[in-house]
């Protein structure tokens, strides 16, 4: 796949992934580490202009500082994601889908996160080769500058119903 438009590097890629984790190939492509989310043998590396939290972190408002001061940019756009965030916490508080809850809140907010200039993304990716046969779940929300990025979706949109792999 193509890493310049932000994509996934795959194990079975061209590109070791291992390289990922230390600053070379990211910082020559102008990304640095907290730009990207791992998923099994995967990296989501979340191209300029857009930026990516976990719903873990989401949730226990532990995301970083750099998506907190990336949203900051975007008018009250850190006060909408404070009730994506409210949404998602209570569904992992309930014992609920926190994907489910995170694309519907982003389907309730997108006009209000669209008045900031940017777009929320429910995503998720499953790696069948967790431990002991169990498969890991990896969540998170992917917001989007649509003045810089007018047509990038991400590849592991979750809209609820089920996963669309772009």
């Amino acid at each position: 796949m193509d890493m310049l438009t932000g994509c996934c590097v795959k194990r079975d890629g061209d590109v070791n992934p291992f390289l990922l984790s230390g600053p070379g190939l990211i910082d020559a492509l102008g990304f640095s580490t907290e730009r990207t989310i791992r998923c099994g043998g995967e990296a989501v590396v979340f191209p300029k202009g857009s930026i990516g939290v976990r719903l873990e972190d989401l949730a226990t408002k532990a995301s970083s500082t750099k998506a907190a001061a990336w949203l900051a940019n975007y008018g009250n756009a850190a006060e909408v994601n404070s009730e994506l965030a409210e949404a998602v916490a209570t569904a992992f508080k309930s014992d609920k889908d926190a994907s489910a809850a995170a694309a519907s809140a982003c389907e309730r907010l997108a006009h209000r996160f669209a008045q900031s200039g940017i777009v929320a993304y429910s995503c998720r990716c499953v790696d069948s080769n967790g431990k002991e046969g169990k498969a890991n779940l990896t969540q998170w929300v992917t917001y989007v500058d649509k003045k810089e990025l007018p047509d990038y979706k991400p590849e592991h949109l979750w809209t609820g119903a089920g996963c669309t792999v772009m």
